[in-house]
């Protein structure tokens, strides 16, 4: 043992949370993923993990405050930021479907050129990636 003192999961969570009033979002404010969510580093045992890893802060943050894991925490609020899953209006637990229904009405749901992964088409990120780094002699460089 190296003699650090182990910080409990639970406020080690919430100090990386601005939590506010109820119907507010309650950004994180630590790491996150390409796309914007939080992410959270999870203990091997901490909260019933098997293994060692990064989790979305939304998903931690709606086991933290309803003592089981969701399906799918899915935002309410449409900002991938929040970890407020007190209130059901920002975070809440659902099904794929029901968030790819969420998305589609809420007109975030990307198809096409609109699909930021979408590796087809002229007009596609990765296209644009590739087109510069092919115009700077770097083709085989990926970041």
């Amino acid at each position: 043992m190296s003699g650090r003192v182990r910080i409990p999961v639970e406020q080690r969570f919430w100090e990386k949370v601005s939590r506010r009033g109820y119907d507010e979002c309650w950004p994180w404010l630590a790491g996150t993923y390409p796309r914007g969510y939080g992410k959270f580093s999870i203990a091997k045992g901490d909260l019933e993990q098997k293994k060692a890893g990064y989790m979305g802060a939304h998903r931690v943050a709606f086991r933290l405050v309803h003592g089981r894991w969701p399906e799918n925490a899915l935002h309410g609020c449409d900002n991938k930021a929040c970890c407020n899953a007190l209130n059901p209006a920002h975070v809440h637990e659902g099904t794929q479907q029901q968030n790819l229904q969420e998305m589609t009405e809420r007109g975030r749901r990307a198809y096409g050129p609109r699909l930021a992964t979408n590796k087809v088409g002229a007009d596609s990120t990765w296209a644009r990636h590739m087109r510069g780094k092919t115009e700077n002699g770097d083709a085989n460089h990926h970041p």
